[in-house]
Parts: structure tokens; C-alpha cells; sequence
């Protein structure tokens, strides 16, 4: 199946976005992810990549600390990344929750990620976030 001139614009903006976040530049990669998402946000039955954007946006929003940001945007990706077995959104949402403080809902998104993605999940965990979770599940 050929991509059609919309998918090839969400694409080529995705690209850039990021080659912005592997230089670390997460302004800017949220900015491509955006645009990225424009042309195709309007019928994401058809452009499935929105979906894979959206858990980008939610990424870089994570990143950037603007956490209520991430789980908003990575919620709208969740479906999609359950059915696709695709953790990042799941991971996104756990760890804003844990950066919010509601360490019981962190919890349960790690480890719906942890579910579909095995252990391998916990390496995108930062110590202090795997120190908060020990804490609580020994009682904390």
C-alpha cells in the first residue's frame, strides 16, 4: 500500500522530530511531532500514524516536564498502543503519574507496560522512580 501525500508529510515532519530528540533538542522535537500530526490528526482510522505521533508528543511532554501534557496526549495514543503492543505511551503516563506524586497510579501503568513489554520496560525508569516504586510496594 503506497503512502499518500498526507502520510508522507506526517512522516517527513516525524523524521525530524526525531532527529530533534536523539540531539536532545526537545522544544523542537515537540514541534515537529505536532506538525507532524496535523495533516493526518483529522481521520486517524485511516492514518494510523497518528496514533504513533500522538505517543511522541506525549514523550517530548514527558520529557520537558509538563506532565499533565504527557497524559493527556499519551491517553489519546492508549488504545492504539495496547492493541500494537507499543509501551511508550503506557510508560509516558506512569512515569507523569509518578513525577505528580500518585505513585499507586504509576504503579499500575508500569506495570500494565511491563505487561505487554516484559522487564525490559524498567530500564526506562530512572533510579529515584524505581527507588519510589520499591518504597510503596514494601508498604511506604
Amino acid at each position: 500500500m503506497s503512502q499518500d501525500v498526507l502520510e508522507q508529510q506526517a512522516l517527513a515532519s516525524s523524521n525530524k522530530a526525531i532527529a530533534c530528540s536523539v540531539r536532545q533538542e526537545y522544544e523542537s522535537a515537540l514541534m515537529h511531532w505536532r506538525s507532524a500530526l496535523e495533516p493526518v490528526r483529522h481521520d486517524p482510522v485511516k492514518y494510523p500514524i497518528a496514533y504513533w505521533i500522538q505517543s511522541g508528543i506525549g514523550d517530548m511532554l514527558y520529557r520537558l516536564q509538563d506532565y499533565e501534557g504527557c497524559i493527556r496526549a499519551s491517553l489519546e495514543a492508549k488504545d492504539w498502543a495496547l492493541a500494537n503492543k507499543v509501551p511508550l505511551p503506557i510508560i509516558c503516563i506512569g512515569r507523569s503519574y509518578l513525577a505528580l506524586g500518585d505513585i499507586d497510579r504509576g504503579i499500575s501503568y508500569i506495570q500494565e507496560a511491563r505487561r505487554m513489554a516484559g522487564n525490559s520496560v524498567l530500564d526506562a525508569l530512572t533510579d529515584e522512580e524505581i527507588n519510589r516504586i520499591s518504597e510503596r510496594m514494601r508498604g511506604g
